[in-house]
């Protein structure tokens, strides 16, 4: 049902880690060394121009001039499979490869393929350098307007001072991982209670924003207190500030999925209509599973939000803050406009825009 392709360093090597779960991927990068620290995954393109760009994105887009019809039937031909529906493209907004291609290749994929994309950008912590933080900026803003849905894995929500970058890294990397196969694994189960099938997923990663994937076990809340829905419900709403993902901004949710997959007798304690109500509009759809296979397990699925405007703000600020000589580089319209964003699902009959356009658009 679903691909991965990893752009750059930090994109690769989630790829990598899905890979090892057998899953479809691919890598693209200009750097030979990059791509060979990813041992198992065996679709691999190396890009032409450097041996790497040293984090700086301009370069990077501007090499794809003479890369791009490369990387498109690269990708074209490992993943043009009827059976190949949702592909996700990871990549770091920090570095130069991923930030400065990965919008290039996602709306050429998009005008080229009828598949479902999910970017899933890499945002650095806050300890990670100035130029990290900029390059992050620029590539949000870029990506924002494009039809897809955006899962932005956020190092800052895992960070903690003492712990090492290599255990940081993987860390995210596997949760991320798990989140995603442990979500596709429930559209091949069956239940009498109802299922989360495939289309329904489809539906939610084709809402257009930002997302927000995240699980809890409510049979582990108990300590003693007695469960209430009440208290499950902010449990919840709790877990989505407290995942790998940007925590939502409670604006808007477009469309969201619940997956129960528990002991009967804690159904009725789970409340999908409360559990969103936090969101200032109720979700349009609300897809929902419910399975006895765990003890007690909530995954919540929030789709279509804007992003996080504290969490852009900082990463502004710690720029702002640690360098006055690129306050002109900051004057320049970084924002988001998240405001524009438009919810429907991507239209089959979108016309077609010319490779020129879009090439162009990118130029610096």
């Amino acid at each position: 049902m679903f691909a991965c392709i990893g752009i750059g360093q930090g994109g690769s090597m989630i790829c990598d880690k899905f890979a090892e779960y057998g899953i479809p991927t691919a890598i693209i990068n200009y750097s030979q060394s990059d791509l060979s620290a990813c041992v198992h995954v065996e679709n691999k393109l190396l890009l032409q121009g450097s041996e790497g760009v040293g984090r700086d994105r301009s370069l990077a887009a501007e090499q794809m001039s003479n890369n791009y019809e490369t990387a498109i039937s690269f990708i074209k031909e490992h993943f043009s499979q009827p059976s190949t529906e949702l592909i996700f493209i990871i990549f770091s907004t920090g570095g130069g490869t991923g930030s400065g291609i990965t919008p290039i290749i996602s709306e050429l994929l998009m005008n080229e393929m009828d598949k479902t994309l999910v970017l899933c950008p890499i945002i650095p912590d806050t300890t990670e350098s100035i130029n990290s933080q900029l390059n992050s900026l620029n590539t949000l803003a870029e990506i924002s307007n494009l039809e897809c849905a955006i899962a932005p894995i956020d190092n800052q929500n895992v960070f903690t001072l003492g712990i090492g970058k290599n255990q940081l890294y993987n860390a995210v990397n596997s949760k991320f991982v798990h989140s995603i196969i442990s979500l596709i694994e429930y559209t091949e189960r069956n239940t009498a209670f109802g299922n989360i099938d495939r289309n329904d997923i489809l539906r939610l990663f084709e809402t257009k924003g930002f997302l927000n994937i995240s699980h809890i076990d409510i049979s582990n809340l108990s300590n003693g207190v007695s469960l209430e829905p009440s208290y499950i419900n902010k449990a919840i709403q709790e877990s989505w500030s407290n995942n790998i993902f940007t925590s939502p901004c409670f604006d808007q949710v477009i469309r969201t999925g619940l997956i129960f997959d528990g002991q009967e007798s804690l159904m009725s304690l789970i409340q999908p209509k409360e559990i969103f109500s936090s969101f200032t509009t109720q979700p349009l759809d609300v897809f929902e599973g419910w399975y006895t296979g765990e003890k007690g397990k909530v995954f919540t699925i929030l789709t279509g939000m804007k992003f996080n405007p504290t969490r852009l703000q900082q990463i502004k600020d710690i720029v702002e803050s640690q360098s006055q000589s690129i306050q002109n580089v900051l004057s320049a319209d970084v924002s988001i406009p998240v405001s524009t964003i438009s919810f429907q699902t991507k239209s089959k009959t979108q016309k077609k825009k010319s490779l020129s356009d879009i090439l162009n658009k990118y130029k610096k």
